[in-house]
């Protein structure tokens, strides 16, 4: 079984690559991957086209078993630019223990210590994070991130829509069956949680409809709410979502954050 399945890989921002109308599938790690130089903020990587490709993981895998990695059905960073649109990405889920690997989980799309990507027009399904921005002390901050136009269901745990960073858009998504929050403005990553924009969303069955963190950010205007049990909820944690999480969860770790493929060059 592949570790990754399509990979790109740049130390320089010369590089444009068009990954597109690809079915992914079998992979022990992650799907799709774009990563830059990863030398710390400011790194260079290439810059990525990611489209049209149905993408899909092992659903729920477990580090106990031969494959068992916290999947992620499509990554950029490190570095890497560019566009992640028009993709159905699914069934990426890790149940592993987290008492000895305690910051891991798994992500339908995850923009990691890379600025300034767009995600549009993606359908994510089956994750316990679908869509997330992480900002690393180390690697650098994935702040500017668009997010908009995208349908994120049926998320496991964690939010639909995780910015664990600065100055994102999150717009016009369509959002349902979350277990914790709909959309997170998450300051967990070290100076992140502040100037990001929520507008325009619609979000039906979620913990919380957006969780607010602690950081300084526009009032969450205007959203359209169903069958959620707070519109909007002050902190990083919703109670009843932290109260039904099962073993192995965020009842253990305070904060699991999607695990990524780290480059091999740096």
């Amino acid at each position: 079984m592949p570790e990754r399945v399509g990979h790109v890989e740049s130390l320089t921002s010369s590089n444009s690559v068009t990954v597109s109308n690809n079915s992914v599938r079998a992979y022990q790690k992650n799907g799709i991957t774009a990563t830059g130089a990863a030398t710390g903020p400011g790194s260079l990587g290439p810059a990525i086209t990611i489209s049209g490709n149905y993408i899909v993981g092992l659903a729920a895998t477990s580090m106990n078993w031969p494959g068992g990695a916290a999947e992620n059905g499509v990554q950029v960073g490190f570095g890497a630019t560019g566009t992640v649109s028009g993709n159905t990405v699914n069934d990426n889920i890790w149940f592993g223990d987290n008492s000895s690997q305690p910051y891991n989980a798994a992500s339908g799309i995850l923009v990691y210590a890379s600025s300034g990507i767009y995600v549009t027009g993606n359908s994510v399904g089956s994750a316990q994070f679908g869509i997330t921005t992480d900002t690393d002390p180390n690697y650098g901050p994935a702040d500017f991130t668009t997010i908009t136009t995208n349908k994120v269901s049926g998320t496991q745990i964690f939010d639909a829509i995780d910015v664990c960073s600065n100055s994102n858009t999150v717009k016009s998504n369509i959002i349902y069956g979350s277990t914790e929050a709909g959309v997170h403005m998450d300051d967990t990553c070290g100076g992140t949680g502040n100037g990001n924009t929520v507008t325009n969303n619609t979000i039906n069955e979620a913990c919380a409809g957006i969780l607010l963190g602690t950081g300084t950010n526009p009032t969450p205007v205007p959203n359209t709410y169903f069958n959620v049990t707070k519109t909007t909820l002050a902190g990083d944690v919703c109670p009843v979502a932290a109260a039904t999480a099962v073993k192995g969860t965020k009842t253990q770790q305070a904060s699991p954050r999607p695990s990524p493929y780290k480059p091999t060059r740096k």
